[in-house]
């Protein structure tokens, strides 16, 4: 989402991760977990551009409920981690060849709001999956793919709380390393260190992070490699996080224009038309308004406006095949079925096909092969 994954430029929302795993089979669709504490799914099927019922999960979704494309690692390689969350312990796997859900490995903890899982590809401990349990807690599990097991991981630096995020950081002091949001409205972050799996503080926010906070990393003009954060809530003023001196700037950053995201927020990078190569944010928090940022004068204006308001379990992923190869859909949550597909030539958002439910909060789409 990302991948921002195909979401955006970075592993961002907590609910979701759509990284295409090397090795993993090209995907084919998108599953789409209905949220708003029920067991439904939809299948967006990328060839004809059109929606079917998924299976239904074993567990109800809840607060912290999310899940993450597993990397190509042992007997569970590339398929879907489902962490239920909502104060339990367990998991669930979706295996893409069968469509279907099976329990998963049980966690050392419970998770809740503010559940976050981090699949480390690289390095000694490739193929492990570190997820943290969120409620305002420091506990961690690690996920071992190998072996399919799970063992107490270490304690984060500060409690994680809801609206957590992360990203990768790939240059500077901190390059290799992971910086989590920790949420829960604080200004705090965690530098997860993949060699070891350990957490250290990192650098503190410039801004609070609360209900649709999400970054995108910039690419050309001045902030080169940077990342901007949206506080979320709905508000203007985000932060800028700096990884060549692992700090946030404390100048003057410039603000969102017509809306702030908030509950239900997501971001993608344009990858075509006039506005190519710009991260266009959906706002949601039950708005139809996106903002758009331009590298060149490092400035935000406003984007096209979606067809109906965007709410909670709102999430947008890039098409990579298929009948609408090449744009965005946005799944607008909110309690609605409703969907709007993205066209970057022109660039507009349409009514996209309806999922088979309706989706509220703690819903997410997943690409899948």
């Amino acid at each position: 989402m990302a991948d921002l994954l195909l979401l955006n430029l970075t592993p961002t929302p907590a609910s979701v991760s759509n990284a295409v795993s090397s090795g993993c089979p090209d995907v084919t669709r998108a599953l789409i977990v209905h949220g708003a504490a029920s067991l439904s799914t939809s299948f967006y099927n990328l060839a004809t551009g059109t929606m079917s019922a998924g299976p239904s999960l074993g567990v109800a979704t809840a607060a912290g409920t999310h899940g993450i494309r597993l990397p190509n690692v042992g007997p569970q390689a590339c398929k879907i981690l489902v962490v239920n969350a909502g104060g339990t312990a367990t998991t669930e796997i979706f295996d893409p060849q069968t469509s279907t859900f099976s329990s998963g490995p049980t966690l050392s903890g419970n998770v809740g709001p503010g559940g976050l899982s981090i699949p480390i590809t690289a390095g000694s401990n490739a193929g492990k999956v570190v997820i943290l349990h969120g409620s305002n807690t420091m506990a961690t599990s690690v996920l071992d793919l190998t072996t399919v097991s799970t063992v107490p991981g270490n304690t984060t630096a500060s409690n994680i709380g809801g609206d957590d995020h992360y990203i990768s950081i790939s240059t500077g002091p901190q390059s290799g390393k992971v910086l989590i949001w920790s949420g829960g409205g604080g200004m705090n972050t965690n530098l997860l260190d993949p060699a070891n799996l350990t957490f250290s503080a990192g650098p503190v926010d410039t801004q609070i992070t609360t209900p649709g906070s999400r970054a995108f990393q910039v690419t050309g003009g001045t902030r080169d490699g940077q990342f901007y954060k949206a506080r979320g809530a709905a508000t203007l003023t985000p932060s800028v996080y700096r990884p060549g001196s692992n700090d946030f700037d404390p100048g003057a950053i410039s603000s969102f224009t017509t809306c702030g995201p908030g509950v239900g927020a997501s971001v993608f990078t344009v990858p075509s038309g006039p506005i190519s190569g710009r991260p266009l944010a959906i706002c949601a928090a039950a708005s139809v308004s996106t903002i758009s940022y331009d590298s060149g004068s490092d400035t935000f204006s406003a984007g096209p406006g979606l067809t109906a308001n965007a709410g909670a379990g709102s999430s947008s992923f890039l098409i990579p095949s298929g009948a609408q190869a090449g744009k965005a859909l946005v799944i607008l949550g909110g309690g609605v079925t409703t969907t709007n597909l993205f066209n970057p030539s022109t660039p507009v958002f349409n009514a996209g096909p309806a999922a088979t439910n309706s989706v509220g909060t703690s819903g997410f789409s997943i690409l899948i092969h």
